[in-house]
């Protein structure tokens, strides 16, 4: 185990996050040299849910990285496009609604080749605006199931047998 790891897994088990239970003896913890250390299987369950949330976090980061298809382009989707995407939506809708005109400026958007992709109409943008958080939605969602069996489960071997391979939309 590299020593960054090490460092992460034994603040993850500080004295402050081992509980006691009614028979005053504590879990996931022995007493050695004097002081209340974590058990053999607690730090191996900390490590292996340190390792399983590295590698969602990096998984997600890829989706983000790969950017998301739509109508046949590929558009970036990375936190500023997120923004700019939801700024124009915004707009969009305003068109939409009768509130601004949808001039010839705000009808192309740039996917990620730099080729300008044509939306005729504000409702094509809302479109593709809701396709892009629906794609931002499922890796937050695909993320927290993930994170949520990791919490689940109780032993590392159980963390280390998830697959946190599978439900990202880009696959």
């Amino acid at each position: 185990m590299d020593a960054i790891l090490f460092q992460r897994v034994v603040a993850a088990l500080s004295p402050g996050a081992i509980v006691t239970n009614e028979d005053n003896t504590y879990e996931g913890a022995v007493w050695a040299d004097s002081e209340l250390r974590p058990s053999a299987e607690a730090f191996a369950l900390k490590a292996a849910q340190i390792g399983k949330r590295d590698a969602i976090t990096a998984r997600a980061g890829a989706s983000f990285s790969a950017g998301f298809e739509w109508n046949g382009a590929l558009y970036q989707i990375d936190a500023q496009s997120q923004d700019r995407i939801g700024n124009r939506r915004a707009f969009a809708r305003d068109c939409v609604d009768g509130l601004a005109e949808w001039s010839p400026v705000y009808q192309g958007w740039i996917a990620a080749d730099n080729s300008r992709v044509s939306f005729p109409t504000p409702q094509d943008f809302v479109a593709f605006a809701h396709a892009a958080h629906a794609y931002v939605t499922q890796v937050a969602l695909t993320s927290r199931s993930h994170k949520d069996a990791i919490a689940a489960a109780r032993s590392s071997d159980k963390v280390e047998a998830l697959d946190v391979s599978a439900g990202w939309p880009d696959e």
